[in-house]
């Protein structure tokens, strides 16, 4: 018969147009997939290049601040020894006098 053969036909373009379509959907999910992916890669490539220059300049900062530190106790070393050598001599003095060994006078 004529009729279902003619039904068949329209079967199997109808399973055909449907397995197309599942191949067409799942090749552009595949495809959004992908790019997400590139993205999402991307994106953490930027991250991760924003947060090494961050840490850089966080590091090169924390290094000058250690420099400033290291010659402000150099100079507050020097001035401690220098008032040490000025008053040396006030020093023994002082001592000799709480000693109570100053026999000059």
């Amino acid at each position: 018969m004529e009729l279902f053969k003619w039904v068949k036909d329209i079967e199997h373009v109808y399973e055909d147009l449907i397995e197309k379509t599942k191949e067409e959907n799942f090749a552009e999910i595949q495809n959004l997939k992908n790019q997400q992916e590139n993205l999402i890669e991307k994106t953490l490539a930027e991250n991760q290049k924003f947060m090494s220059l961050a840490l850089k300049s966080l590091s090169e900062e924390v290094d000058n601040e250690i420099k400033i530190l290291e010659q402000n106790l150099d100079v507050a070393i020097k001035n401690i020894e220098i008032n040490y050598q000025k008053n040396l001599k006030n020093l023994h003095k002082l001592i000799i006098e709480k000693l109570r060994f100053d026999f000059s006078a």
